[in-house]
């Protein structure tokens, strides 16, 4: 297995420098040269310094991916960006709409299903920090960009971005009357509706839009037990935005969004449990085919229904020498699932759940670019957040040696977190600038939680330790044990966390078109209580994150390249531990390292060819702690009591941490007269073996293959643009993997990607 050592750093941190050896061979962005630049790539601008941009400006790892993108990738949510961007994991989701993201190995707790815990991946929808593992099985309609930046953000973007953030852009109103149409239909029985009316409201001062999007899929696999469809969903999206031009400098954005998702996840057991007592190592035989015939087995429910309202308004005055902007939101998220965890035909290991989500923020920002030297940006920043989870239940049939167990679960979180940040830029002289910014945070988090055990099936009791919910009882091997005869126990406690995080850059423009730079920034990411659990607050997670960069174009604007190197020290990894008898349990490892280097490109030869791609390599290993883990030589069934030993984990990879990843991605157009134009594009994204637990290692179950997987897309564009017809392919190649495994009951349930599929697609714009 090749390793990405430090070495190799040191090697692409050479090929940076010489990226700015070379004398000046493109003009600036800014000078006008039509003919030259004819063949220039596009300009993209982008908020990730609050403010718009030119990319190849901003000194940090950054990718961009518009509506184009979108579009010709089929791009439906968040899960379908792995691998297209450098350094992105957006695994599919295993269980209540939690398909957790991860970038550069800083992931998080795997597989989200402590419902209570932060993740490290900040997700902004128009600027409205989103707090829950909420929106990345999300449709997007109506989306203009996702830009994905790299690295901690926590002075500018708030809370818990030790791994970065992706900020998602919904189209504002225009002033030109317009709009669009578009569906799509794939042969796996999915298809899709969209549009947008945009325009003025009330004359030129008042504008408003509304988007509006469904999708209906029916699934790709059956349900061996009872015929049913599985990978399936019905998705709703409506969205109001309405831009009113108060004055001369007062300009007010109201937005609203509702969605509606209701879904059936294809998740399957990966263990061997069919031959009895089996132990969650152990893979089953014949995996790959059952992946491959789409074949899964229910024997109870396995669904998920969410509901999602987003409100926001965002106020931005002109104060002539600087600007005031005010973010103001309120979401309402909820959802109710339920999950055969044992994934077989036989009842081991079930669950359901219903959970309430409602967050209140509030950021004022004030900022200044100034005529001279220096520009600055500071603010505030509040969130109260109320998360309940009433009820959660696990029925572990085998529990209690065949008595049979039903843990109820009623837990409360509130969060009140408040937030003080100054960022500011002085330019050195016309090469050289400095950026510095610190950022302020203390949070205050209360939990309670009622848990409450009882006997599923009844019977004779075995030799069982009285204590945690038995603690109080005579129990005595042999006695009888009714059905029910419920005992809980209750639980509450508060945590306080305050954070000072730090962030530094020192940029140079080396030419008019390469820009060097160097960066140094802290992450927090809080800590928090564990919704199962009866325990006190795991610590926060910190991150210190070095990097050095490259941004550079050549030939007139037709080769962009985009290159950087990076360094990690983390400390108190929020790490998901999952419990044999059911319920998850999270822990903090004490320290990792994570390095690596990313490649981004873009040509364009000639002006009807297009060439895209990246290249990521990753070394993400823990130097320090250890981890409770199922004995692998022990067998048990799903749900039994079992002893966990501790394992050392030093040298172990981070869990959704790939060694590499690559994308590559060709476009040619040709102009037919009378016709329009059309565009041939095909493209690959590829990926290397991925571990999606700690500890372990040493085994396949809790391990993703590598894959790559193909797609092509033909479209015709009519010569006045209005209209676009267009046939794609996604995975052609047909390479089917796991995507995401997490334990339950500490057994491996994985999701399954997406086989092969066919599509055509018709868009009207007027």
């Amino acid at each position: 297995m090749t390793v990405f050592r430090p070495e190799h750093i040191k090697s692409v941190a050479g090929a940076i420098l010489c990226l700015s050896a070379y004398p000046s061979m493109a003009s600036a962005q800014t000078e006008s040269v039509p003919e030259d630049r004819a063949r220039a790539l596009e300009t993209v601008i982008v908020n990730v310094q609050r403010k718009p941009e030119d990319q190849q400006s901003v000194p940090a790892s950054i990718t961009t991916a518009d509506r184009k993108f979108l579009d010709e990738n089929d791009i439906r949510t968040l899960q379908d960006l792995t691998a297209a961007v450098p350094g992105l994991v957006a695994t599919d989701s295993v269980s209540y709409g939690a398909a957790p993201l991860s970038i550069r190995g800083v992931g998080g707790v795997n597989g989200g299903a402590n419902l209570f815990a932060d993740e490290p991946v900040s997700v902004y929808l128009d600027d409205v920090y989103l707090a829950r593992l909420s929106f990345s099985t999300a449709d997007l309609v109506d989306v203009e960009s996702i830009q994905i930046v790299r690295g901690p953000q926590g002075t500018l973007f708030g809370r818990n971005a030790t791994a970065g953030a992706l900020l998602v852009a919904t189209a504002d109103p225009t002033q030109t009357p317009s709009g669009y149409a578009e569906a799509a239909y794939t042969d796996l029985g999915e298809y899709r509706l969209a549009g947008a009316l945009s325009g003025p409201v009330a004359g030129e001062d008042m504008l408003g839009r509304l988007a509006i999007g469904y999708s209906d899929r029916s699934g790709f696999g059956t349900n061996t037990i009872n015929g049913e469809r599985v990978g399936s969903s019905q998705d709703l999206t409506a969205r109001g935005k309405l831009l009113m031009q108060a004055n001369s400098r007062l300009k007010l954005l109201g937005s609203i969004e509702y969605q509606k998702r209701d879904a059936v996840p294809a998740t399957l057991q990966l263990s061997d449990l069919f031959s009895g007592p089996g132990n969650p190592l152990r893979l089953r035989p014949g995996l790959q085919s059952i992946i491959e015939a789409n074949a899964f087995s229910y024997d109870a429910e396995n669904f998920f229904r969410s509901d999602a309202v987003t409100a926001s308004l965002t106020g931005e005055y002109d104060l002539g020498w600087g600007e005031l902007t005010s973010v103001t939101a309120y979401r309402a998220y909820e959802f109710h699932g339920a999950q055969d965890s044992d994934g077989t035909g036989a009842s081991f290991f079930r669950n359901t759940g219903r959970s309430d989500n409602d967050q209140y923020t509030q950021e004022i920002r004030l900022s200044a670019a100034g005529s001279g030297p220096l520009s600055w940006i500071g603010g505030v920043f509040y969130i109260h957040e109320d998360n309940a989870l009433s009820p959660f239940i696990v029925d572990n049939v085998s529990g209690l040696f065949g008595l049979g167990t039903r843990a109820e679960f009623n837990a409360f979180n509130e969060l009140d977190s408040w937030s003080a940040f100054l960022d500011a830029t002085y330019q050195l002289n016309d090469r050289w600038a400095l950026t510095g910014g610190l950022r302020y945070t203390r949070e205050m988090k209360s939990f309670n939680t009622g848990f409450a055990l009882s006997v599923l099936n009844g019977g004779t009791i075995p030799n069982i330790p009285a204590a945690g919910p038995f603690a109080g009882l005579t129990l005595t091997a042999g006695t009888p044990f009714p059905v029910g005869a419920p005992r809980e126990v209750r639980f509450q406690d508060e945590a306080s966390f305050d954070d000072l995080s730090p962030r530094a850059v020192l940029e140079y423009q080396a030419s008019d078109n390469v820009l060097l730079y160097g960066s140094f920034a802290q992450g927090f990411k809080s800590g928090g209580f564990n919704s199962f659990g009866l325990t006190p607050a795991f610590q926060p997670e910190t991150i210190d994150a070095y990097e050095i960069g490259a941004k550079t174009e050549w030939l007139q604007g037709q080769v962009r390249i985009n290159a950087s190197v990076f360094q990690y020290d983390y400390s108190n990894l929020q790490v998901r531990i999952g419990i044999p008898t059911g319920g998850v349990d999270i822990q903090n490892a004490a320290a990792a390292d994570v390095r690596g280097g990313e490649l981004e490109f873009a040509v364009r030869p000639f002006e009807s060819l297009t060439l895209n791609g990246s290249v990521a390599v990753l070394d993400a290993e823990f130097t320090e702690g250890f981890l409770p883990a199922v004995p692998a030589d022990q067998l048990f069934l799903i749900g039994a009591p079992v002893a966990l030993e501790s394992q050392a984990i030093t040298g172990n990879r981070l869990s959704r941490a790939p060694e590499w990843q690559g994308y590559l991605a060709a476009e040619y157009s040709i102009l037919l007269p009378q016709w329009g134009t059309l565009s041939i594009r095909g493209d690959v994204k590829t990926q290397s073996e991925t571990y999606f637990l700690e500890v372990n290692q040493g085994d396949n179950a809790f391990r993703g293959d590598g894959f790559a997987e193909f797609g092509v897309r033909v479209s015709l564009v009519s010569p006045d643009e209005r209209i676009e017809l267009s046939v794609f392919g996604r995975n052609v190649s047909n390479a089917r993997y796991v995507t995401q495994v997490t334990q339950l009951g500490s057994f491996p349930n994985g999701a399954v990607n997406e086989p092969r599929k066919w599509g055509v697609g018709i868009k009207a714009r007027f």
